[in-house]
């Protein structure tokens, strides 16, 4: 639940307002196309060990999100789509409160097995490299 309190604070009240830090280890490229939504959602749904708990893409917003998750916790996965930018974003994250460090190793290899599957099997184009950020 606190990874969709953290994509509505960022996709709406963002831009509104100021929010606190986020926490946590995520995964972030751009993209140099807008990725097939079908096959990111059949991907994650066969992906041995990773339960999607909710898929949703709000009216309005700027790309569709998907909530998992594997047995070292939950993580979330958006694409968003601006004028500027197409960004693929995976992660567990929270705002205003610390991750632990030891939660953010424990959910690294899962991450770094979603990020593979989705890439190969969606055929990504990353215009920027893969790239993580850890945040404690």
């Amino acid at each position: 639940m606190r990874l969709w309190a953290l994509a509505v604070c960022a996709g709406v009240l963002a831009p509104l307002s100021g929010c606190d830090t986020i926490y946590g280890v995520g995964s972030y490229a751009e993209l140099k196309t807008m990725p097939n939504i079908i096959c990111i959602d059949r991907t994650l749904r066969h992906l041995p060990g990773i339960e999607v708990i909710h898929f949703e893409q709000p009216y309005g917003s700027s790309g569709p999100i998907w909530n998992y998750k594997t047995k070292a916790g939950e993580a979330l996965l958006q694409i968003e789509q601006t004028a500027q930018a197409i960004t693929y974003r995976n992660g567990d994250e929270t705002m205003g409160h610390q991750v632990p460090v030891s939660e953010m190793q424990a959910i690294e290899p899962n991450l770094n097995a979603v990020n593979s599957a989705v890439f190969a099997a969606c055929h990504l184009q990353a215009k920027t490299p893969l790239s993580w950020q850890h945040t404690t």
